[in-house]
């Protein structure tokens, strides 16, 4: 999912563990507390917005 646009996408309960991210634009997409980030990712970093 490399330079791939998650603009606003919900990705609540994804388990993300094994998506590379690199590039990915995730500004405003949504997570909760059971989302599953790749290892040393930093999702508030990329934008993403906890609910």
């Amino acid at each position: 999912m490399n330079w791939v646009n998650l603009t606003g996408a919900d990705l609540t309960g994804a388990d993300l563990t094994r998506v590379a991210l690199t590039e990915a634009d995730l500004y405003q997409a949504l997570a909760d507390e059971s989302t599953v980030w790749p290892e040393n990712f930093d999702p508030e970093g990329a934008g993403v917005i906890y609910k």
